[in-house]
């Protein structure tokens, strides 16, 4: 079964491939549920040119959604990436603020790297504490976003029966990733559910430890997946910012949210 999934996910035929990297949905076609009711307009490909141009307008306005609750500014954005020059602030410096207070708070007597309470981003659909993250900025021909998902099933395994319901759950949190694809999407839902709930088959259980999420070919996201045995899993993206030298930049308007 889990074969016949794998081969479904890789192996589609070409006119569903182009399908799916066309539009500039922020919802994936990979989603086996309904879609739903989005705040967000979808965009369709340019009648005019094939070429993938930014999914927005330049502007000082245009900002960089970090979570549910937060957006990085392109002023704010250009003074993170300024401090570079004054010393190496990473992994010392949270991409979340206070300001959100009902869902951003410290870790109390937690640490990560160099950094001591770091800021979490809970998100708690339906009274389940199920969803938190951790975030900081890197630096690599640019500012780099790096953003934490961890998921913790272990009080609520009833959400793991099957992949579809795992889904469901997370299509409910509605957490972008990058501005195109979800934290609910198939392909990231998929690896989520069986690095929690290996096969049995040997031949299955590699598969999925070593099959690898395919980064965003609209905006250059990366995707890294991984489970553990307590029921907690890891979802982490490095978002690429772009220089942030003008309004036009093209990778900060790549990552910008319409």
């Amino acid at each position: 079964m889990v074969l016949k999934r794998l081969f479904a996910l890789f192996f589609r035929p070409d006119e569903t491939k182009s399908a799916s990297t066309s539009g500039k949905s922020n919802r994936s076609s990979w989603t086996l549920l309904p879609e739903g009711q989005r705040a967000t307009s979808e965009r369709g490909p340019s009648e005019e040119t094939d070429e993938r141009r930014p999914a927005t307008t330049p502007s000082a306005d245009n900002y960089v959604r970090l979570c549910p609750h937060e957006t990085l500014s392109f002023k704010r954005a250009q003074r993170i990436l300024s401090l570079y020059g004054q010393g190496d602030i990473h992994p010392t410096m949270d991409a979340f603020t206070s300001a959100p207070q009902l869902h951003h708070s410290e870790l109390s007597g937690g640490e990560f790297g160099r950094r001591k309470h770091p800021r979490l981003c809970k998100q708690d659909p339906s009274g389940y504490d199920v969803l938190q993250a951790t975030s900081d900025y890197g630096f690599e021909k640019g500012l780099i976003l790096n953003i934490r998902w961890q998921l913790s099933f272990k009080a609520h395994p009833e959400l793991l029966k099957s992949v579809e319901c795992l889904q469901q759950f997370l299509d409910s949190c509605d957490i972008s990733l990058c501005p195109h694809k979800n934290l609910s999407d198939e392909e990231i839902a998929f690896k989520t559910f069986y690095s929690l709930k290996p096969p049995t088959d040997p031949i299955e259980k590699f598969e999925i430890a070593s099959m690898k999420i395919k980064g965003c070919d609209q905006c250059g996201t990366d995707f890294w997946v991984s489970g553990r045995d307590d029921k907690k899993c890891r979802v982490e993206t490095f978002r690429y910012l772009g220089t942030i030298e003008t309004v036009d930049d093209k990778q900060w308007l790549a990552q910008c949210s319409d």
